[in-house]
């Protein structure tokens, strides 16, 4: 019974800590955008937080995940130019370590937050030759950023490109410290008995 219990907690540990999921996104729209550099505001729902962080755009014609280059995570709106961006950028949360099957990934030891606000936004070496997925209703408040070169300013609109957040979430302090009792428990359980 002790080894069961054991075995389930500990899966339950396991479980939290691999499974990456997507956060938030938008897909299907039918519109297209183009410009050499591309940002994106998102909000992050109420959960959280998340680590393995890895985001994506989707391109035109086949809807495949997009990434190119590196790309930062800020918690303040830019308006500067891809060439400006740096950890020294205010609001600068994390930079990119690469793009693999599509996707940029972030260093695991970055966070995000429940219901933060954060901007995505491409650097100066990731000039993107794509033609991306939005919704060009101008309707949200939050929405997409374009800039035509590395040393042209980003401007906003109140449009959505097609995008995926992906992340693991972190468990809550309190499951971890109830896993944590449990374990106890357990190995005071079979200290009692007498096993190993």
């Amino acid at each position: 019974m002790a080894r069961a219990l054991a075995s389930f907690l500990l899966g339950i540990v396991f479980s939290a800590a691999t499974s990456a999921a997507v956060i938030v996104e938008q897909t299907g729209s039918t519109s297209a955008g183009t410009a050499p550099f591309y940002g994106q505001s998102v909000m992050t729902p109420a959960g959280g937080p998340w680590t393995d962080i890895s985001f994506n755009f989707f391109d035109v014609p086949d809807r495949n995940a997009f990434a190119a280059g590196n790309l930062f995570i800020l918690t303040s709106e830019y308006s500067g130019t891809p060439q400006n961006l740096g950890s020294l950028t205010p609001g600068y949360v994390a930079e990119s370590t690469g793009v693999s099957g599509g996707q940029w990934l972030f260093d695991s030891s970055v966070v995000l937050l429940p219901s933060t606000l954060y901007y995505f936004m491409m650097g100066d070496d990731a000039a993107a030759a794509a033609t991306l997925f939005g919704r060009f209703d101008g309707t949200d408040p939050i929405g997409l950023y374009g800039a035509f070169s590395a040393t042209s300013a980003y401007t906003h609109n109140s449009n959505d490109f097609d995008y995926s957040l992906h992340g693991t979430q972190v468990p809550e302090p309190a499951t971890v410290a109830l896993i944590g009792l449990g374990l106890g428990l357990v190995a005071i359980a079979r200290r009692r008995r007498g096993t190993t």
